[in-house]
């Protein structure tokens, strides 16, 4: 198994396990908040992360490009991005499949708590594009540090 593919299943896990616990106080708290806004806004909501997030990248690229003349210096870093964009991608899909699969009367009839997983499947995608969101920012600030160690940023 990859070391990606190692980290995305890490990262998916503890967003199952944090999203199990909030649909359950929901559940228990008598609560369909959750079940109607995600139905509602899922979708539109996971679109708009991936186009800040690809703002986001493009923003890193160009800093990136600025530090460096040579190219392949960050051939790691844009491939980590790539794969960003590509989770985030597929978690649009699965979202919408989810939501689907929610809909459907023989899911619902003859899978035992198929509400209860789908919720808890739709705010654990919700929160891993959130991750994913915040893993790319988090290079914006790495960027700024070397910046400022560097002193490679001398117009400010």
């Amino acid at each position: 198994m990859s070391k990606a593919l190692k980290t995305a299943a890490t990262h998916a896990s503890v967003c199952i396990v944090i999203s199990s616990f909030i649909v359950a106080m929901a559940r228990l708290l008598k609560s369909d908040y959750l079940t109607k806004f995600f139905e509602s806004n899922l979708i539109l909501l996971l679109v708009a992360l991936l186009a800040i997030n690809t703002t986001t990248i493009s923003v890193i690229m160009t800093k990136l490009r600025e530090l460096s003349n040579d190219p392949g210096v960050f051939g790691r870093t844009r491939s980590e991005l790539r794969v960003s964009i590509i989770e985030q991608l597929c978690l649009i899909a699965l979202s919408a499949l989810v939501l689907i699969g929610s809909k459907s009367q023989p899911i619902s009839a003859n899978i035992p708590h198929a509400a209860f997983v789908s919720d808890v499947l739709l705010l654990a995608i919700f929160c891993y594009a959130v991750y994913i969101l915040y893993d790319t920012a988090e290079s914006v600030f790495v960027i700024i540090g070397f910046e400022e160690t560097t002193g490679k940023d001398q117009d400010a």
